[in-house]
């Protein structure tokens, strides 16, 4: 069974603004981090459930390359990406992401 995946405008936002900022670092190199995003959300369509539940009932996947955590939530076949943050975030502003804060 196949999820399907909704990207909350927010985390739309977080995508685009990591990507600015890899991509003024080196060329090319935001473009990299959006594809590991997008590779990473394919995953979670494919079986959500082998990420752990960490907070508030959202489950978190961990970039390979990129230090970002995509914090999603499902809901039936359903899936909700919450957030897109940096993994040296505190957890104050993540569970404020996560809440809706």
């Amino acid at each position: 069974m196949s999820y399907v995946v909704s990207v909350r405008v927010s985390a739309k936002h977080d995508v685009a603004e990591a990507e600015d900022w890899y991509e003024e670092r080196e060329p090319g190199l935001g473009v990299q981090f959006r594809a590991e995003v997008y590779d990473a959300i394919a995953r979670i369509s494919d079986n959500p459930f082998i990420y752990p539940e960490l907070l508030y009932g959202n489950r978190r996947v961990v970039l390979r390359r990129f230090p970002y955590n995509i914090w999603f939530r499902v809901a039936g076949s359903d899936v909700l990406v919450m957030a897109i943050v940096h993994g040296k975030r505190g957890s104050k502003h993540v569970r404020a992401r996560l809440t809706g804060a």
